[in-house]
């Protein structure tokens, strides 16, 4: 209830999208709690979710998914129109992504904490994800992050800057993504 609350009053504030972390312990929960999103507002908000498995933190407790898992989830996100999937696998499991791309509709979406854009070619060249997600602070400033965006536009994938790491990050992710177009993503078709 409190996230369809919290999608209702995104909505009112003008946002067309939101984007949710999965953290609820068991993705089933996550899933119940999407379904009253959807419920609540429809499709009304364009709605992406984190799957948080690329990387893993210390209070990380549960057990990372495996390929087998991030398809299931994959399916239910499917089926309430999610628009991405976020690091639904361990950010070097290129065979699992790929695999998982290959299988679903919806779109993959990861690189947060790619530092090379070698690495980013790689994830492209092996058919990982649909959208490219690089951070300014870690991917080489707003050159780094601009080439992101010029590799992502010629193999027409979507770019979307991701932040977490501070307000500088936020800002400067923000001002190329304005400075490419007017949208909060942007998709090359």
């Amino acid at each position: 209830e409190a996230l369809a609350d919290a999608a209702e009053r995104y909505l009112a504030e003008g946002f067309e999208a939101m984007k949710v972390r999965f953290r609820r312990g068991d993705w089933r929960d996550d899933i119940r709690a999407l379904e009253a999103v959807r419920g609540r507002i429809g499709v009304r908000l364009e709605l992406m979710v984190d799957c948080n498995q690329g990387w893993r933190m210390p209070w990380d407790v549960e057990a990372p998914w495996t390929l087998k898992h991030a398809l299931m989830v994959a399916r239910e996100l499917e089926r309430l129109g999610v628009y991405w999937m976020e690091e639904p696998l361990h950010r070097a499991d290129y065979d699992g992504m790929r695999a998982l791309r290959d299988a679903v509709d919806l779109r993959i979406a990861g690189g947060e904490m790619a530092r090379e854009l070698s690495d980013f070619g790689e994830l492209i060249e092996r058919g990982c994800l649909d959208v490219l997600q690089p951070d300014v602070a870690l991917v080489g400033g707003i050159t780094g992050l601009r080439r992101v965006a010029h590799l992502a536009q010629a193999h027409h994938l979507t770019f979307s800057p991701h932040t977490w790491t501070n307000g500088m990050g936020v800002v400067a992710n923000a001002h190329l993504a304005a400075g490419l177009g007017e949208t909060p993503f942007l998709e090359f078709p």
